[in-house]
């Protein structure tokens, strides 16, 4: 009932997150442990602090498939 009422968006809150955005691969789930071991280097550089204020999370991009190489969507 909530969402009928214009609840307001996680968009419009004034954190920003890191997004680290990658091909999709079955080894790369390690990667996302890896960017939030290695998150407090980023904490001690006072610019990056300020710009930053939430760790990083993980974007797996699909890779183009064969169907979207040899087909054309446009006239």
């Amino acid at each position: 009932m909530d969402l009928l009422f214009g609840q307001q968006k996680a968009e419009d809150t004034n954190t920003r997150k890191l997004p680290f955005v990658v091909p999709f691969d079955n080894t790369i789930i390690q990667i996302g442990n890896i960017l939030k071991r290695h998150w407090h280097i980023i904490l001690n550089d006072d610019n990056l602090k300020e710009i930053w204020t939430d760790p990083p999370f993980l974007a797996l991009k699909r890779h183009t498939n064969t169907k979207e190489i040899l087909v054309r969507s446009k006239f």
